[in-house]
């Protein structure tokens, strides 16, 4: 069994999760989803980014708040957010 992790680019991401890059950009530059910048781009651990939500989402629906993020987003109202700030451009 192997050590290696496979790591996938931002567009890979968006597809795999079906969320819009610009979304994940934002995840990124907040600091709520788990990523690696190699040299100047990004690379995402799909099991990683899973994980890290399905523990986000189920602390937050027990109204506990993850060691390891400051915020218990979920996709989906990351993506709701996400709209909401794309509406409000000037």
């Amino acid at each position: 069994m192997s050590d290696f992790t496979t790591l996938v680019n931002i567009d890979e991401l968006a597809e795999i999760i079906k969320i819009p890059k610009q979304t994940i950009y934002w995840l990124v530059h907040k600091k709520r989803i788990p990523h690696y910048k190699m040299v100047k781009s990004l690379r995402f651990d799909v099991a990683a980014v899973l994980n890290h939500y399905k523990r986000s989402s189920a602390a937050s629906d027990r109204g506990i708040e993850p060691d390891t993020q400051p915020s218990s987003l979920t996709i989906e109202s990351t993506m709701r957010k996400s709209r909401d700030l794309r509406k409000r451009r000037f």
